[in-house]
């Protein structure tokens, strides 16, 4: 197993592994109730209680994390779904309708 820090999570997740994520990485797909990994204030502390937690986890556990990140980053980010999504944004750009859920207005 092997973690990631920051810019390698999707990495991470993408091959089926658990990943360590800072709370400045604004990952908000990530969420709380995801259990792919952790998300932590970046400090020494923090770093060293969640490796400690992730080495004294089952190995089926970790797996299970590992797993629900890869499926994550399959619905969110292969190009399929990708594809899908520009798709959906073009057509209500030019056609109207309801907006889009991946769609935040600021």
């Amino acid at each position: 197993m092997w973690c990631s820090l920051h810019y390698y999570q999707w990495n991470a997740l993408a091959i089926a592994q658990w990943e360590v994520s800072t709370m400045g990485a604004n990952l908000d797909i990530l969420g709380k109730n995801r259990k792919t990994g952790w998300c932590i204030d970046l400090n020494v502390d923090n770093l060293e209680k969640v490796l400690l937690e992730a080495m004294t986890m089952k190995t089926e556990a970790l797996y299970e994390m590992g797993q629900k990140g890869n499926l994550l980053v399959q619905e969110n980010f292969n190009y399929k779904s990708v594809a899908r999504k520009v798709m959906q944004l073009y057509s209500w750009l030019l056609d109207g309708g309801q907006t889009p859920a991946f769609v935040y207005e600021i």
